[in-house]
């Protein structure tokens, strides 16, 4: 009998819709949602801000290291065509006193 009436006040219990009436744990639950929901949102905007923010650091030394990269280039290739001319101009001069010194 004592099973019997354990499987009742089980099933009885099973019958009733959820936090109907409401239970001081369903009270505090919706209490404490909406907070936890606004900071869920306050932590995915930052996350998002932060990747954004890393993206545009990421994309700014990108340019910086282009800038530098076509700087050296350009450098490279006024010293080639400075040393060049200095070469050109040393052959103009050097070339024909060479040609006419005395042997």
């Amino acid at each position: 009998m004592a099973g019997k009436a354990h499987r009742h006040r089980c099933s009885s219990l099973k019958a009733e819709p959820p936090c109907s009436p409401p239970a001081p744990s369903c009270a505090i639950l919706r209490t404490i949602s909406a907070p936890l929901q606004l900071l869920f949102l306050a932590r995915q905007t930052i996350e998002t801000a932060e990747l954004q923010q890393r993206g545009q650091l990421n994309q700014q030394q990108s340019q910086q290291s282009q800038q530098s990269q076509q700087t050296a280039s350009s450098y490279r290739q006024s010293a080639l065509a400075d040393s060049s001319a200095r070469c050109s101009m040393l052959n103009a001069h050097a070339l024909p006193l060479m040609l006419h010194a005395p042997s």
